[in-house]
């Protein structure tokens, strides 16, 4: 606990010089090791607004990492979400299954993020792992979206690849 508690008190000492890059990884670090400190993820989450540049994997990390951690601000949610789907074609499918999952864990019905999503989906589903492919209909699911031509063609998809799925 020593080691966190100076690391949080560097860190918010120092938040101001970060990069986007930086804030992220430190908001990943706080989800990855499900530590979650409301105050100190405010201060995380308020410096990185202020970047102009995020991108899809820095919106992607930071969505997963206040899911992760149950962090309930539907508004850093929204800003987050509007973001990734400003840039949303440049997301690589696991970025954008990490996108959907944290909305749907956090319960967060964000409809312009989930659409951006499903777009994106439907555009590389050759290329979502059937773990991506997992997530989504879950996520899906769990958000009562009921767009039936994305959940055709991912449950195709996921037809198609059924001998590659593994138990977890």
């Amino acid at each position: 606990a020593g080691f966190l508690v100076s690391f949080k008190c560097e860190a918010t000492e120092r938040m101001t010089d970060f990069s986007a890059q930086d804030v992220v990884t430190t908001i990943w670090a706080m989800g990855t090791i499900q530590h979650r400190d409301e105050a100190f993820l405010r201060s995380c989450t308020a410096v990185l607004q202020r970047r102009t540049t995020l991108q899809p994997q820095h919106a992607s990390n930071t969505l997963w990492a206040l899911a992760a951690v149950a962090f309930a601000d539907a508004p850093i949610y929204s800003w987050l979400g509007g973001r990734a789907s400003d840039r949303i074609v440049e997301f690589k499918p696991q970025e954008s299954a990490n996108a959907i999952w944290a909305l749907a864990t956090a319960t967060i019905k964000d409809g312009e993020l989930v659409s951006s999503v499903s777009w994106q989906v439907m555009r590389t589903l050759p290329d979502i792992s059937t773990q991506s492919l997992a997530n989504f209909v879950w996520a899906f699911t769990k958000l009562g979206y009921e767009q039936e031509a994305v959940l055709a063609a991912v449950q195709a998809e996921a037809l198609r690849k059924r001998g590659r799925f593994s138990e977890q």
